[in-house]
């Protein structure tokens, strides 16, 4: 809420800057006139000045608000070509941010802290050699394994660590990407919902995975292999045991197509919604563009009008 304040607060202020900032270009525009007609020739200079930064930042806002939202000409109700453009290709931009989260965030590395969890190795290992090695020595008992890995893989999936794990993959790919970025600071992109929506998917895929007849085929050929890699030395079984459980969940994480969650997810915001949303990114992110047009424009207007008193 305090969050939401502070934005309401600062869209405030950079409204209030570029209003007056219109009103400065209009008022000197004004005493221009006024000056030019009563024979001062400075007020040509002045005049041009405001006329042209008044037109600068007036075509700016005009432009900005063009990108987010159709614009139709009074009167008739037509658009403006070229107006609406974010609006009208409103799919093709979820599409795209879709891939950017399927592609940035199921790599290898983000695969690879997955299942590179130490803490979890070392409090299950006493367990897990002691199975494994009985296990080895009765080859027709193996689901008495897969009651073994259960338990341990359902905690894992449900521990704060693999959480903080998916909440910092979304971070880094905000992080690296503008795109993602300000979409996360506009609310589009919200790491904590995103974060509880795939750990929840992966928990349910898991309970699938391991309950339905695909993935008790699949649970059995890897621990047949492993135990087939199995030595003497229980050393040797954790380590077989460390690459099965590498594959588990690589397979479990890939089959969740995280982008078409997060296109899906946006896609359900209404249409107001993302248009506030959009106000918001104008606000804090185009301000700058708006009134560099205001600028540009009085020191065009400045040297228009040094070159009519000369």
């Amino acid at each position: 809420m305090a969050r939401m304040d502070d934005s309401v607060r600062e869209a405030k202020i950079l409204d209030f800057i570029k209003n007056l900032t219109s009103a400065f270009f209009v008022v000197i525009s004004v005493i221009g006139f006024l000056f030019a007609k009563a024979g001062r020739p400075w007020g040509e200079m002045l005049s041009a000045v405001g006329v042209s930064g008044a037109v600068g930042i007036f075509t700016n806002i005009l432009a900005v608000k063009m990108l987010f939202r159709p614009i139709y000409i009074p009167l008739i109700g037509v658009p403006i070509p070229g107006s609406g453009v974010i609006a009208k290709n409103r799919d093709r931009i979820l599409d795209t941010f879709a891939n950017e989260v399927r592609n940035r965030l199921l790599t290898p590395d983000a695969l690879k802290q997955a299942v590179s969890d130490e803490a979890f190795f070392q409090s299950v290992s006493p367990v897990l050699q002691r199975e494994i090695m009985r296990l080895y020595l009765r080859r027709d008992n193996l689901r008495a394994l897969l009651r073994v890995l259960e338990k341990p893989l359902t905690d894992f999936f449900s521990s704060p660590g693999f959480e903080q794990m998916v909440r910092e993959r979304l971070l880094d790919v905000e992080r690296s990407h503008f795109v993602l970025s300000l979409a996360s600071k506009v609310g589009l992109f919200q790491v904590e919902n995103l974060t509880k929506w795939i750990v929840s998917l992966v928990k349910d895929r898991w309970i699938h995975f391991l309950q339905g007849e695909e993935g008790l085929r699949e649970l059995q050929r890897q621990v047949a292999l492993m135990l087939s890699k199995i030595s003497w030395e229980e050393g040797d079984a954790i380590k077989v045991f460390r690459e099965t459980f590498e594959r588990i969940v690589r397979r479990i994480l890939e089959r969740i197509d995280l982008g078409e969650l997060a296109k899906r997810s946006l896609g359900e915001v209404e249409e107001g919604d993302v248009e506030a949303y959009l106000e918001k990114l104008a606000h804090k992110y185009l301000f700058w563009i708006e009134m560099w047009g205001g600028i540009v424009g009085a020191i065009i207007g400045l040297f228009m009008g040094i070159w009519f008193v000369i």
